[in-house]
């Protein structure tokens, strides 16, 4: 916090007390214990508790400084809205029941995964009515009952029936539950506040884009491309936000947002006229060659190789997409992973030349060569 104003510092209880004191007549008993003293006290100690209450208002007045839900009320004053938690969703009809033909599921109905003593189970619900054909499955979209992260699942997580279905025998994702994203975190709201007022506002521009992508909950880094196939396109890239691909279901909310259909008829945020595409990037897998590596004393060549390759898929997983994959860098992020010693030459993509990547690209290490 930035330096408070002079009557807010070094208000001690012993200095307020003694203030006091010394503006009393001289020939007055003020030593501790006489009534002046006492008197005086319980003043001195509310005075501190009122400076503490005052420096606690300063530290909710700013952006810079405040938090929970005064950081709300600050954001709502710029126009930013907190993002909440969002569920997660099979992006379709992805949850598969097995059982006897003819058998229904109802609308509502809850599935489970494996739970076990460190982690409980998540639980989903159905999100329309199904009856098993004639071949004895039924297909259905799922929605997590808890928002959050806590609700994104891998393909086949969920395997249970909470109460036993007449026909039905067995249930699981064929696709992974997504999308699921916990209330915004402060820090991450201050900073859109922040690029919120920093910001020259204009009618559409890349800055636009960009707050405005963020708007939606689970969005993270967001590239704008303009005049992405002519006049009057443009294409908007988003990240998760761990800076991973976006699932469907937060691409369908952000183009939404921005330009239901792709338009361009000023439905959305996006001015009329501009029809804008949403996508989100695409892994690429990088191949390494690391020649000659030598552990340091106390690693083994198999711990060595390990911390390397993590290292420098640590280094690519950082290179945003449209940026530039450095080899000195590479090179740097595996010498300096613990473990390795030396090494000769590192390779990528079978090169020692920079590798560029696209605006809708994110670079994943690959295969990793120990000639």
């Amino acid at each position: 916090m930035a330096d408070l104003p002079p009557f807010l510092e070094d208000q001690l209880e012993e200095v307020i007390r003694q203030r006091m004191l010394d503006r009393m007549p001289a020939d007055l008993d003020k030593t501790e214990g006489s009534i002046p003293w006492d008197a005086i006290s319980p003043v001195s100690i509310e005075l501190v508790l009122a400076s503490e209450w005052a420096k606690e208002v300063l530290r909710r007045a700013f952006v810079q400084t405040t938090f929970g839900d005064y950081l709300t009320y600050k954001a709502d004053e710029n126009g930013v809205r907190r993002r909440p938690a969002e569920y997660a969703r099979t992006a379709g009809d992805d949850v598969l029941f097995v059982g006897d033909p003819g058998s229904p599921v109802p609308a509502g109905y809850l599935v489970t995964t494996e739970s076990t003593e460190a982690t409980p189970a998540k639980i989903y619900e159905t999100l329309a009515a199904v009856t098993t054909g004639q071949n004895g499955e039924a297909r259905v979209a799922v929605r997590a009952v808890e928002a959050g992260r806590i609700g994104n699942a891998p393909i086949g997580a969920i395997r249970h029936l909470t109460e036993s279905l007449p026909g039905i025998k067995s249930v699981t994702n064929l696709a992974p539950v997504e999308g699921g994203v916990d209330e915004e975190d402060d820090e991450t709201l201050r900073e859109r506040v922040l690029e919120e007022n920093r910001r020259e506002e204009g009618d559409g521009n890349i800055s636009d884009y960009v707050a405005w992508a963020k708007q939606i909950p689970g969005v993270g880094n967001v590239l704008v491309e303009p005049l992405w196939q002519g006049e009057g396109t443009v294409r908007v890239i988003i990240l998760d936000l761990d800076g991973r691909p976006a699932p469907q279901p937060t691409i369908d909310a952000v183009q939404e947002h921005l330009d239901p259909g792709s338009r361009g008829i000023g439905e959305g945020l996006a001015p009329t006229g501009s029809r804008v595409t949403v996508h989100t990037a695409t892994t690429t897998y990088i191949s390494a060659t690391i020649p000659g590596l030598v552990p340091e004393p106390g690693y083994t060549v198999e711990q060595a190789r390990l911390n390397a390759e993590t290292a420098l898929n640590a280094y690519l997983f950082h290179v945003n997409p449209g940026g530039v994959i450095k080899i000195q860098e590479a090179a740097a992020s595996v010498i300096n992973a613990p473990g390795v010693d030396n090494m000769g030459d590192i390779l990528l993509e079978g090169s020692r030349q920079d590798i560029y990547l696209e605006v809708n690209e994110l670079a994943q290490l690959g295969s990793v060569d120990y000639p």
